[in-house]
Order: structure tokens, then sequence, then C-alpha cells
């Protein structure tokens, strides 16, 4: 079982320290909430790209399969007249399949940034401190039972107010 602690800081170098005090001891970072970006943090906390490209390639060339066998299938299940053209003719589908691959593209693109951005909450709101949005930090951490005092300890003594 995991319990989060979180810590406002006022200054950045403070909290770098704490970030990587917290992962020498094993503890998690959960989220750090920032007034500005800020890189270093974010390679502090092992930032991972975002995958919202991954799942728009997705979407996309799903939308081109759908294009191509959609209206093939269609073509040689009701048996349409060939006169001497090939059964499953390519041009005539290509504009289809243009079309559909921008549509699947971006719906994908749009409910994979909805979900991965957090706008559709699965759990319950993350700690907030209304300072963050002008000038301090706010660190997350996911610790153990066993860890929670530790973490507490860290936050603390990096000069963190610890948010209950």
């Amino acid at each position: 079982m995991t319990v989060q602690i979180s810590g406002c800081f006022p200054y950045r170098d403070k909290l770098l320290a704490a970030i990587r005090r917290a992962g020498q001891a094993g503890i998690a970072v959960n989220s750090v909430r920032m007034p500005v970006p800020d890189h270093e943090i974010l390679d502090a906390v092992a930032h991972k790209p975002s995958k919202v490209g991954l799942v728009t390639l997705i979407g996309g060339i799903t939308g081109l399969l759908v294009g191509f066998f959609g209206p093939g299938i269609a073509h040689m299940h009701w048996g349409l007249v060939h006169g001497g053209k090939p059964v499953f003719p390519i041009p005539p589908f290509v504009v289809t399949a243009f079309e559909l691959t921008i549509l699947f593209g971006a719906t994908a693109t749009l409910v994979g940034l909805l979900m991965m951005a957090r706008m559709v909450r699965r759990r319950p709101e993350e700690p907030y401190d209304e300072r963050v949005s002008e000038d301090h930090y706010l660190l997350i951490l996911d610790a153990r039972e066993e860890q929670a005092e530790q973490a507490k300890t860290i936050l603390e003594e990096e000069g963190a107010e610890v948010i209950p």
C-alpha cells in the first residue's frame, strides 16, 4: 500500500535535492507541479516522453486499413460488375483511405491527449497548493507505509512545507 506525501518548496534547488534524496531512498516521485516548465526537474524525475504520437500513428494506420479494406470488402461482397477491371481497384480507394487516415488519426490524438493529460479522471484528485501557480514547487511522493516517515523527514529537511 502506498501513501502520497506532498511538500511545497519555495526554491528550485531545494526541490531538486529532495528529488535526488527520495530517489536514493527508493521513494517514487509521483509528480512535480511547477509554475514554469523546467527541463532539469523533468530530467531529475526521469520524465518519459509523451505517447500521444504513438496513439496518433496507431489511429492513422487503423484509418488507412479501414479506408482500403472497408470499401474493398463491400466491393467484393456485393458482386459488382467489374467489366474487365481489377476486383480490388486501388486508385478509387486512395481518397477514402486518405480521409479515414486523417479522421482516425485526429480522433485518436484527441482521445489519447485527454486520457494522458488526465483530463478524464479515473481516481481522486491529487494534492494541490495555490502557491504553485505563483512561484512555489509541489513535490508528490508515493511511499510505502514503512517509508512514509522517511519521506516526510526528507521533505522537511530540504525545507518543504509538508501538506497533509
